[in-house]
């Protein structure tokens, strides 16, 4: 049988429901147990048990819920999990780039492209406590924890760790450090410049 209704007035369906126009629920609450369910004021639930996922509205937004301690997992291409939000709101992207103001994927983990106003910061990074605001610059293996200064594709100067010159600070004409160094400090605190130095008075 593909219908059947029963003496209370629920129905059940042995196959697909197709409706071609609106499906109308009059339901107070969430159904316990069941698969799919509509509530009165048009929340929509599924999940088959008590952790479960919710997805309605607010004022001028729409909200995804997991109810019940259930985190949110985003997939694409069916198996592959693009974000996942745990219960204390972190967010966490596995394998994928994150851009900010891209209409393409970025080629790098991280980034953001803005067409700034003159004076305008690309970025913030603030705390907000009465503690320190760090940023941690971190190469594991014998990589150097470096930073590129890029002129349209250009770097003309880069600054870092050379791992491989006993970790010695450098400010290199280059992206590379230990290559046209500028610039070089050791451990001791001793400097070295490869050209001439000018000043007023030493």
């Amino acid at each position: 049988r593909n219908l059947t209704i029963s003496s209370s007035g629920n129905a059940s369906f042995s196959g697909a429901v197709t409706a071609g126009g609106h499906i109308i629920t009059n339901t107070s609450s969430r159904i316990e147990n069941q698969r799919i369910s509509m509530e009165a004021d048009g929340t929509l639930d599924w999940g088959s048990s008590k952790q479960y996922g919710t997805l309605t509205w607010d004022t001028n937004k729409a909200i995804i819920v997991g109810q019940q301690s259930s985190s949110l997992e985003f997939r694409t291409n069916n198996t592959g999990v693009a974000m996942t939000m745990d219960t204390s709101q972190n967010a966490n992207i596995p394998n994928g780039k994150l851009g900010i103001g891209f209409t393409t994927v970025p080629s790098t983990p991280l980034a953001v492209h803005s067409a700034l106003a003159t004076g305008s910061a690309l970025a913030e990074l603030r705390s907000t406590a009465n503690s320190n605001a760090t940023i941690d610059l971190r190469a594991d293996g014998t990589g150097d924890p470096r930073i590129w200064f890029d002129l349209n594709g250009a770097t003309p100067f880069a600054i870092g760790v050379d791992n491989s010159d006993g970790d010695k600070f450098k400010i290199s004409g280059g992206a590379n450090l230990g290559s046209n160094d500028r610039l070089t400090i050791d451990s001791a605190g001793a400097a070295t410049f490869s050209g001439s130095v000018t000043a007023n008075q030493f």
